[in-house]
């Protein structure tokens, strides 16, 4: 290949800036597009990057004009200082920044002791009553003017030291972005900097448009989402958004941003399957356990939300309808999902989030009530709509009726499978589960048997509706579940019979949905008897 005739360095400017960027999960990919005019002939352009981390792999270009384009990588190269005269035009204005703060802080602090001499003046008039005020009492009047003048004082006081907050605030994210300019210009000449070569050859003296593509760490993009239930319970609004984090060192100013649920690989390969051999287990014991058993799992509490009463009343006062959600744009790929945001957006390279808005629709949903005595003694409004299994896992903050109630996690959704939402306790409904029996007998259906251990249990469960309308709900109990020839389960009787038997396919668990009429009440009957050997009393009974 010919030698470059000539050499051009492309600095970040407006002829070498970000056009767009598309973020994945823990990574970043840019678009740069630079400028540049051009002699006819092998050029090498120098396009300059801001990026800490920089994927040397991922390096593309394009060029605009006419030609042949020779080669694209990634370099280091040494760095252009910069100009003395910007560097103390910056370090001028952080010191003037930061006399400002000193300034602002200074005043704070008046203010704060200000306010410690009024409590200070208060505390002293509770305690030591002046002698003047117990021979001469103030009069209504004067205690009216002295009540009403402490009152404006300490509203006068909060309001300026609420001010002078804001402002130290505002003025300490400018400092920061100061002198993440400032590190970025002050590089010794033995630093280096990256830069994309891009080797072309030119066929005349040309203007060139110069496209580059790389990636970059430190950025990417979390699903978050955020569900309102209506107060009149008939649908439900469900938005997604992009929680951003960007700390490459670039600032995106003005960029077309997609958002991809993609994940890119690295030195992936595809999985290999292997042969399947069985083996004659070895144990292996440890300090009394043996490794390898399966531990029994204890069954997952339930996350405790706590929200105000339903029948309480929730004045919703708008009078004008709100303004719609601007979404981005869904593209359907063969192995994911991304989201073009409609508008040209701004993400600097900081340390703060960045939450923009994706998709936003409306769903229908079943509301219902939901109750597990057995775990949890309390009642709990319930939505249930159709999932999303292309929805990625992440937050999900639910509001009801524009309130906020509870934050949960969005899992993955498999096809089919319902969302449900928890809206908080409902305390108008009421549950309760007794115990009426639970004794040891050596007879087992009449059968003795001095080695075995018959247990009988028998629960009462009661739910009870408090409200002035009539509530669907499900609730929920178990009997247990032998996986052992050791224990047996039998005579079970359940009065009424549950609507589901072994929910879900979770065996043992069962489900009643019943309609409770407003100041009803129902009831449920639990009864069955477990058999084991006296000495090995089973866990869970």
């Amino acid at each position: 290949m010919n030698q470059p005739r000539s050499e051009t360095r492309i600095s970040e400017s407006d002829e070498n800036s970000i056009i767009e960027a598309t973020l994945f999960s823990d990574q970043a990919y840019i678009t740069r597009q630079a400028k540049a005019e051009v002699e006819a002939g092998v050029q090498r352009l120098l396009v300059e990057i801001q990026s800490y981390r920089v994927d040397p792999d991922s390096v593309q270009a394009r060029v605009f004009g006419k030609g042949e384009l020779l080669g694209v990588q990634y370099k280091q190269i040494p760095v252009i200082e910069a100009p003395q005269e910007d560097l103390r035009e910056l370090d001028d204005q952080l010191r003037k920044l930061k006399r400002q703060r000193r300034q602002i802080d200074e005043s704070r602090q008046v203010v704060n002791k200000q306010q410690q001499f009024l409590d200070v003046t208060l505390n002293y008039a509770e305690v030591e009553v002046p002698r003047e005020i117990k021979t001469s009492f103030p009069t209504a009047v004067q205690m009216g003017e002295m009540i009403d003048f402490m009152d404006s004082r300490y509203t006068s006081l909060n309001e300026r030291y609420d001010k002078l907050t804001v402002q130290l605030e505002d003025i300490d994210d400018e400092i920061r972005a100061l002198e993440r300019k400032l590190m970025k210009r002050k590089r010794g000449p033995n630093n280096t900097h990256g830069v994309i070569e891009v080797l072309f050859d030119s066929s005349e003296q040309q203007p060139l448009r110069i496209e580059v593509g790389y990636g970059v760490f430190q950025a990417g993009w979390t699903p978050f989402y955020e569900v309102d239930v209506s107060e009149e319970l008939n649908d439900l609004q469900l938005t997604q958004f992009a929680r951003i984090r960007q700390t490459s060192g670039e600032d995106w100013n003005g960029v077309r941003l997609t958002v991809s649920t993609a994940e890119p690989l690295r030195g992936a390969e595809l999985p290999r399957a292997e042969r399947w051999i069985l083996r004659k287990p070895v144990p292996f014991f440890h300090e009394g356990v043996q490794v390898g058993a399966s531990p029994m799992m204890p069954m997952a509490a339930a996350t405790e939300f706590e929200a105000d009463s339903v029948e309480e009343d929730l004045e919703v006062a708008l009078e004008e309808a709100p303004a719609a959600v601007a979404e981005a744009v869904r593209k359907v790929l063969p192995s994911a999902f991304e989201y073009q945001l409609p508008q040209p957006v701004d993400i600097p390279s900081t340390d703060d989030d960045t939450l923009l808005t994706l998709t936003s629709r409306s769903a229908e949903g079943t509301f219902y009530h939901h109750a597990v005595p057995k775990i949890d003694a309390r009642c709990y409004l319930v939505c249930e709509t159709a999932g999303d299994p292309e929805l990625p896992p992440g937050q999900l903050n639910i509001h009801f009726a524009g309130r906020y109630v509870a934050s949960t996690q969005l899992g993955e959704q498999k096809a089919g499978e319902p969302l449900r939402l928890n809206l908080g306790v409902d305390r108008s409904v009421r549950v309760k589960r007794e115990t009426l029996t639970d004794k040891t007998a050596e007879t087992f259906f009449r059968l003795v048997d001095r080695s075995q251990a018959a247990r009988e249990l028998e629960y009462h469960l009661t739910v009870e509706n408090l409200r002035e309308d009539a509530v669907n709900i499900s609730l929920f109990d178990s009997i247990p579940v032998s996986n052992s020839d050791h224990y047996v389960v039998k005579g079970v009787e359940l009065d009424p019979e549950p609507t589901d038997r072994d929910w879900e396919e979770r065996e043992g668990v069962m489900r009643w949905r019943m309609e409770i009429p407003s100041k009803a009440k129902k009831e449920i009957n639990v009864h069955f008897f477990v058999k084991y050997p006296r000495n090995e009393r089973p866990e869970g009974i």
